[in-house]
């Protein structure tokens, strides 16, 4: 029980982040350099790699990376990673980093859908959003 609830903080806490971080994005308070090392900063703080670990690495290393024998630590860790990579490909200027990007999260989305017990009307919206915009 504990450790679901030190799981639950730490997700409520990362989101809280991240929304204070995308509202700052979608203000256009940033320039391109400050965007790449905010990402960095995020990324490094809450999946303890670097942004171009994300960028550089496929789908399969980085789900290896993160696999844990504990199914709701891990999907937690997925979640959080996808919404990550989601936003910074929303956010990149450069197209293929984008796309690679997109598709990623899309496959980390989907697999925290089909392991998942409980359905997330997020999850589902950004499986929808992001399959339409990888398979274009």
């Amino acid at each position: 029980m504990i450790k679901q609830d030190y799981l639950v903080r730490l997700i409520k806490e990362f989101f809280k982040v991240l929304a204070k971080f995308v509202q700052k994005l979608k203000d256009g308070k940033l320039s391109e350099q400050e965007k790449k090392e905010s990402f960095d900063r995020l990324y490094i703080d809450h999946m303890k790699e670097s942004r171009d670990y994300f960028i550089r690495n496929s789908y399969e290393d980085i789900f290896d990376k993160y696999y844990d024998e504990n199914k709701e630590q891990f999907l937690a860790n997925l979640e959080m990673l996808a919404e990550l990579i989601y936003f910074d490909s929303n956010y990149n200027a450069e197209e293929t980093i984008r796309l690679s990007m997109k598709k990623k999260s899309y496959k980390l989305y989907c697999y925290i859908q089909s392991e998942s017990k409980d359905f997330s009307l997020k999850v589902n919206k950004r499986i929808i959003e992001l399959k339409r915009e990888v398979e274009s």
